[in-house]
């Protein structure tokens, strides 16, 4: 997994077929990130 310097990742997200940008934090998104 990459790093994120600023502590922060912003990854895109499909919600009902739209794909949206979303800034998360580093612990947030390695959550986020596991169940993909």
């Amino acid at each position: 997994m990459p790093d994120f310097p600023s502590g922060t990742c912003d990854v895109m997200v499909t919600n009902s077929g739209r794909k949206r940008h979303k800034t998360y934090s580093a612990s947030k998104c390695i959550s986020n990130n596991k169940r993909w």
